[in-house]
C-alpha cells in the first residue's frame, strides 16, 4: 500500500513540476508551489531532516516578509515536525526538543497575531503541542491542549487526524526507546499533516 502511494506521489510531483515550468505564475502562486514541493520532499523523505528544517525556516522568513501568512505559519509547523523527528532519531540530544518548543511558541504567537488564519493551522499547532508536552512529561498540559485539539479537529472536520494524534501520544507514552520506532513515527507524523 505504502509503495503504491509513494509511486503515485512521485508521479504526481513530476507532473506538477512539469506543469509549473510551463505556466506563468504570480509571486503568491510561485510561493505556494515551492511550499507544496517542499512538503512533498518531506513526505517522500527526499532530503535529510536537517536540510528540510533549514528550507522550512528559510521559507518562513521569506513568506513572513511577503505577508503570505498562511504559508508562513505552515512553514513553522513543518519545522516543528522536523525537530520532533530529529529528536526521536537522537533523543539524547535535548536541543531538538528545545528547538521544537521555540518553533511552536513562534507558531502560537503568529496564530495569535493573525487571528484570521484558518482553523486548520490552529488544529495542527495543537496536535504538535500535544506531542511536545507528551514528550516533556507534562500530562496536565497535554490534557488541556488535547481538549482544544479535539474542538479544532471537529471544526475542521479532521477527526481522523485527531485519532492519529491520540495514537502518536499513546505510542510516546508506551515507548521509552524511540530508536526502535523511528519509521513508525515518521509515517505517523506525515499522515498527521
Amino acid at each position: 500500500m505504502f509503495c503504491a502511494i509513494f509511486i503515485f506521489q512521485t508521479r504526481s510531483r513530476a507532473n506538477w513540476l512539469d506543469m509549473q515550468r510551463k505556466c506563468k505564475l504570480n509571486e503568491r502562486e510561485q510561493s505556494w508551489c515551492k511550499r507544496w514541493s517542499l512538503k512533498c520532499d518531506f513526505v517522500l523523505k527526499k532530503k535529510p531532516l536537517e536540510e528540510m528544517t533549514e528550507e522550512f525556516r528559510r521559507g518562513f522568513q521569506e513568506t513572513k516578509q511577503k505577508r503570505f501568512h498562511r504559508a508562513a505559519v505552515d512553514y513553522l509547523l513543518y519545522t516543528a515536525r522536523c525537530y520532533f523527528l530529529m529528536y526521536i532519531a537522537d533523543f539524547a540530544d535535548k536541543e531538538f526538543l528545545f528547538q521544537m518548543k521555540q518553533t511552536l511558541e513562534a507558531a502560537e504567537e503568529y496564530l495569535r497575531e493573525h487571528s484570521f488564519l484558518d482553523e486548520q493551522y490552529r488544529a495542527e499547532y495543537y496536535y504538535l503541542s500535544c506531542i511536545f508536552f507528551q514528550i516533556s512529561g507534562d500530562t496536565e498540559e497535554v490534557k488541556e491542549i488535547l481538549k482544544k485539539a479535539s474542538k479544532a479537529a471537529g471544526k475542521t472536520n479532521e477527526i481522523s487526524k485527531y485519532k492519529k494524534l491520540k495514537a502518536i501520544l499513546q505510542k510516546i507514552a508506551e515507548n521509552g526507546d524511540f530508536n526502535s520506532k523511528n519509521g513508525d513515527f515518521y509515517n505517523m507524523i506525515v499522515y498527521l499533516s
